[in-house]
């Protein structure tokens, strides 16, 4: 099937989806062996639309909005969804890999399970989804925006840069965050029990009544880091602590 009619099956199938979620009736799906992998459709609105398990590798998404759209186990390794509106999203399973998400809008989605290694999600918003479970190995999250969210269940940001991001009331209880850049990253009110931050950055971060019970901080550098009311804060084995 060729480039243009590929992308018009697909805008055909996003109104379809979109008829069915005004009356409430279950999505239709895709036919099975479609691959949708290269396509531009920056800019449409294919809001509702179920692409569950679809290939999609290297789509430019740019500007699209996918609210609520069904991306469960979708494969969208190198996608641009630079400016997409992805609130409510559901991405469980996603591939994401090397994918593009600056200034992504992905409040309240469902990415329990997902991968994002090597992805840049400088700006983005994660604010109160869920990522149980999510990969986010060596991911560029400078300056996003994590507040509230779930990376309960196995998550880790291993080597990750997440250098001025908002964390504030996340759950990273059990994280893996060893090697992460988290200078000048708001976690406040973050649960960070039992996470592993060794050899993390956190020079200069803000971890006002945080919770850092059994968190490993062996070799992690906290100069100039805000711990005022932190809980469990050892007492050795991190360098150069700031309370105020």
């Amino acid at each position: 099937m060729s480039i243009d009619r590929r992308r018009s099956f697909i805008l055909a199938h996003a109104e379809a989806c979109q008829a069915a979620a005004a009356q409430h009736y279950p999505l239709p799906a895709l036919p099975p062996g479609m691959d949708f992998s290269g396509l531009d459709l920056s800019d449409t609105d294919i809001r509702y639309i179920n692409l569950k398990g679809a290939k999609l590798r290297g789509v430019q998404l740019v500007g699209a909005i996918l609210h609520e759209a069904d991306l469960r186990g979708a494969d969208l390794r190198d996608a641009d969804l630079s400016y997409a509106e992805m609130a409510g999203a559901l991405l469980q399973g996603a591939r994401l890999q090397k994918a593009t998400l600056t200034e992504t809008d992905l409040y309240e989605a469902d990415a329990e399970g997902a991968v994002f290694d090597g992805a840049v999600a400088n700006q983005a918003t994660f604010v109160n989804g869920n990522f149980q479970g999510a990969s986010f190995v060596g991911t560029q999250l400078q300056g996003a925006d994590l507040a509230g969210a779930d990376f309960l269940s196995g998550v880790t940001f291993r080597g990750a840069n997440l250098e001025g991001a908002s964390l504030e009331s996340a759950l990273l209880a059990g994280a893996n965050l060893g090697g992460a850049k988290l200078t000048d990253a708001s976690l406040e009110n973050a649960d960070l029990s039992g996470a592993d931050l060794r050899e993390a950055n956190l020079k200069d971060a803000i971890l006002i009544e945080a919770d850092l019970t059994d968190a490993d901080l062996t070799g992690a550098d906290i100069a100039g880091a805000e711990l005022s009311g932190a809980k469990g804060l050892p007492r050795q084995n991190s360098r150069s602590r700031r309370s105020r």
